[in-house]
């Protein structure tokens, strides 16, 4: 999962990016990413996106709060912030737990799409023949012994 994804997904929930709350989670998105979703939100997430931010936990906390709750409350789009993060729950642990498995299928799904338009291809691709690699050693040989050849002459 890549930065530009989850910037994605918070821009069309209508997470403004220029407030802080953007990239706090989008940093915390990353952190599940990296170390798994059941680290302690409070104990662990806000404290490393805090450390990462020059900021402090409460401050990180209340950003995120604040960026879900301008999303929810007038800003977004309620199909796509029902997709990503639900309008019922609205814990930031919740939200952002939410929003990580929705990304992370997002990807699975598009990484899906694009094995299955890799072996489409490969399998419309026309596969050499036995006579066809036979003709190109020939013409291979050829080029090698005019080569030599030309040396030796």
């Amino acid at each position: 999962m890549n930065r530009t994804k989850i910037e994605d997904a918070l821009l069309a929930m209508g997470v403004p990016a220029g407030i802080l709350g953007f990239n706090y989670i989008a940093d915390a998105i990353e952190i599940f990413e990296e170390k798994g979703m059941n680290i302690s939100i409070t104990k662990e997430l806000y404290p490393a996106i805090a450390k990462k931010n020059n900021t402090t936990p409460s401050r990180t906390e209340r950003a995120i709060r604040h960026a879900f709750e301008r999303v929810r409350s007038y800003r977004g789009n309620p199909d796509v912030i029902n997709h990503y993060i639900g309008m019922d729950n609205c814990e930031n642990s919740s939200s952002l737990k939410t929003l990580y498995i929705r990304i992370k299928q997002e990807c699975r799904e598009t990484e899906k799409k694009e094995r299955d338009e890799e072996i489409a291809k490969q399998e419309n691709e026309t596969p050499i023949t036995a006579l066809e690699i036979r003709e190109i050693i020939r013409q291979e040989l050829r080029m090698f012994l005019n080569e030599l050849n030309v040396v030796q002459s």
